[in-house]
């Protein structure tokens, strides 16, 4: 499956950053770029996502080691996506799937 993780796109986290009143702000960093997968979520699976009440736009499939987890985003050109979920789909555990929605970079 390496060969199809054909993507390079740059993985961030929030953090939270003291902001010298007692409170903090949220930022991203970057975690690095990592091998990825990108393909639009099929129409059933946005429908058994609307039925958990949740939404998905696409599907990232990357290799278990690049320590993508929910709250983490990507950014791959103009794309910006937030991982909502993520999944080990093998017994193996090479891989992940992440489920991700689009989001408006700031």
């Amino acid at each position: 499956m390496r060969h199809l993780l054909n993507l390079r796109p740059l993985l961030q986290r929030k953090i939270r950053v003291a902001d010298n009143q007692g409170g903090w702000t949220e930022s991203w960093t970057d975690v690095g770029n990592i091998s990825a997968r990108l393909r639009p979520a099929t129409a059933s699976e946005r429908e058994v996502a609307a039925q958990e009440q949740a939404h998905i736009d696409y599907v990232v499939y990357c290799p278990a080691e690049a320590g993508v987890a929910r709250g983490h985003r990507m950014l791959l050109g103009n794309l910006a996506l937030e991982i909502t979920a993520v999944r080990r789909p093998s017994q193996s555990a090479k891989h992940i799937e992440a489920e991700a929605v689009m989001v408006q970079r700031g």
